[in-house]
């Protein structure tokens, strides 16, 4: 029978790690091996914590061995590393190992891969506020950011900077040198509108070639307008593409909060009027 029990522990598809009441490990699995990356020659008589980050085994070894002494039991998902480095993560479940008077004298811990789904999790998350292609917030990012940098306003008493930038001249880049080349601009342009702001501040792309920035904490207009022509200026550096220079220029709208509007629809509608106040005053075609 224990022969038995000892071929079905080792051949697992879980993940087994049986540790003593040392924080070392006594034995474990096949499918420990194959998860974590060490034999079992390696690993026994070594401290547990190798299979985590560093400065995850405090807090994780309180939690899981007060709810092992007071439940029973133990489940969640933690951050593993395995040997070679690379960081992981694992659903586990960790029960009282007893000796045969019941005494606890240690744990068994029964791990699964789920790096996997957590990592897809988090792809999803992400694609879900921002945008794939620059890496900046998306529309559903910047409604969310705007909506609580409104509510911050009358406590510090400062102002909020809404900025429409929509690309004057963008399709003619599509149109000679092709989408990948427009790619590659759309996100230089992010990528300037970022290094223009503050680390603070929001950037993100709401549209094909329109942006919408959320400059916070402002002393007034004055501020605000001289963060639109560190903008315009940025966006007036040449892009080369295929060898050439070829200059984007932006039409560029600014709404302030609390002055020109006090609710975020009238706000996002002021900033876009402006917008499109600049983009006919200049009517920019490009080369």
């Amino acid at each position: 029978m224990l022969e038995q029990r000892a071929k079905a522990f080792d051949f697992l598809f879980d993940a087994v790690v049986v540790v003593g009441m040392d924080s070392n490990v006594l034995d474990w699995n096949r499918g420990a091996e194959k998860l974590y990356g060490w034999s079992r020659q390696e690993i026994i008589g070594k401290p547990v914590s190798m299979l985590y980050l560093p400065e995850d085994v405090a807090s994780f070894k309180q939690d899981v061995m007060e709810a092992v002494l007071l439940q029973g039991h133990w489940t969640g998902e933690v951050r593993m590393r395995r040997k070679d480095g690379r960081i992981g993560y694992t659903e586990s479940v960790v029960v009282p190992l007893e000796d045969d008077q019941h005494k606890v004298i240690g744990v068994i811990s029964i791990n699964r891969d789920v790096t996997a789904r957590i990592d897809s999790e988090r792809r999803l998350k992400y694609l879900a506020f921002n945008d794939a292609l620059t890496g900046v917030g998306n529309r559903e990012l910047a409604l969310e950011r705007l909506k609580h940098a409104m509510l911050q306003v009358p406590r510090r008493g400062t102002h909020l900077a809404l900025i429409f930038v929509d690309l004057d001249n963008f399709k003619q880049v599509n149109d000679v040198f092709g989408h990948a080349a427009g790619d590659a601009v759309l996100c230089e342009v992010a990528s300037r509108l970022k290094q223009t702001l503050r680390a603070a501040d929001t950037v993100a792309r709401i549209g094909g070639d329109e942006f919408l920035l959320i400059a916070e904490d402002l002393l007034g207009r004055d501020e605000a307008l001289e963060a639109v022509e560190r903008i315009a200026q940025a966006l007036l550096r040449a892009h080369s593409i295929n060898g050439m220079d070829f200059v984007v220029a932006a039409s560029i709208g600014l709404a302030l909060f609390p002055d020109d509007a006090g609710d975020t629809d009238t706000l996002l509608r002021f900033a876009d009027e402006a917008m499109y106040r600049s983009k006919r005053s200049h009517h920019n075609t490009g080369p």
